[in-house]
């Protein structure tokens, strides 16, 4: 699968062990490997890659050719009407620091549509209903 998942841990709400397990577990059921989370918690798990800031993540040489897609509930783009990039890197934020300021004209965002349009869902909801909507449009 092209499909690379980068967040950011939700420090003070949550605490980055117990919420990897929100995260992995839809990741792997949609056949993602390549898994990235900032800041550095410590937590030494093999199938996630953690680096000290969100730019050091978006800048791998290993991520050229990914066009980053950021997800937030400001975003330019509905998830309606969104196409999928081939190969993706889905960029999330946390509730206290969202990612979209690091958005260039290259990257794309996607905004998940509600009947409140709140942004009331955590990043790893925001990811299992984003990658579902991949898995429904035909773009694995």
């Amino acid at each position: 699968m092209n499909v690379k998942i980068v967040g950011k841990w939700e420090h003070g709400w949550d605490t980055p062990l117990t919420e990897y397990n929100r995260w992995i577990h839809p990741i792997r059921e949609f056949g993602i490997q390549e898994f990235y989370m900032t800041p550095i918690s410590g937590i030494l798990k093999q199938s996630v890659k953690e680096f000290r800031t969100l730019d050091e993540i978006l800048n791998l040489e290993e991520n050229e050719g990914y066009t980053k897609v950021f997800c937030d509930d400001k975003a330019d783009t509905s998830l309606i009407d969104f196409e999928h990039p081939t190969k993706a890197m889905y960029v999330f934020g946390r509730t206290s620091s969202d990612a979209l300021p690091l958005k260039t004209d290259d990257d794309l965002s996607v905004s998940i549509p509600t009947p409140r349009n709140t942004g009331g869902f955590w990043a790893h909801q925001a990811c299992s209903i984003i990658l579902y909507d991949r898995y429904l449009k035909g773009e694995e």
